[in-house]
């Protein structure tokens, strides 16, 4: 496996975005939890998108066992941090929108998309962009919120996350993921 020995670099990310160095360390491990469990289900050899990458650790870790792994987000912090901190010959950071992916029809093996899809305008346009580069027996691998339990912790605490604006209940999402 490949190691990055580049030293981190002293970006500061909003408070939306989690990274290696972040405070809240349990919700860090959920996401890298996340990853792992992504890449039990990734073959070696397999061209694989992390849409909405973030801080690129995730986009890193599935290119230590993918052929390519391509990590696309809007924020152009983010993708500074992701690009400073890490690099490799497979690996590829790209600011991009979800919901208009500027990538190659079915040329993928996998999407990824952990804790995004409650952020995007248009949850259909992502679906199609995602059914549209995947290859035949292609995967989308996604994990996000579901809104009635997210409802209820966030409404026990008073609080409301302003950046959730797509929350979907689990029979609403499969139903999107259906189509």
């Amino acid at each position: 496996l490949q190691r990055n020995l580049m030293k981190p670099p002293t970006l500061k990310l909003d408070d939306e975005r989690l990274h290696p160095d972040t405070k809240d360390r349990a919700t860090f491990q959920h996401h890298i939890a996340r990853y792992a469990f992504a890449l039990e289900r990734i073959a070696p050899g397999e061209r694989v998108l992390d849409a909405g990458c973030g801080a690129g650790y995730g986009t890193h870790l599935l290119s230590q066992k993918s052929a390519f792994a391509l990590g696309i987000d809007y924020a152009p912090q983010a993708l500074e941090y992701a690009q400073a901190r890490y690099a490799g010959l497979n690996l590829a950071f790209a600011a991009m929108n979800c919901h208009r992916l500027a990538v190659a029809d079915a040329s993928l093996d996998c999407v990824i998309s952990f804790e995004v899809f409650e952020h995007l305008e248009d949850s259909d346009a992502f679906l199609g962009e995602c059914r549209r580069v995947l290859r035949p027996g292609g995967r989308l691998i996604l994990s996000t919120p579901n809104q009635v339990t997210h409802d209820l912790h966030m409404n026990s605490i008073g609080m409301k996350n302003e950046f959730h604006i797509n929350l979907m209940s689990g029979e609403k999402l499969k139903a999107a993921l259906r189509g």
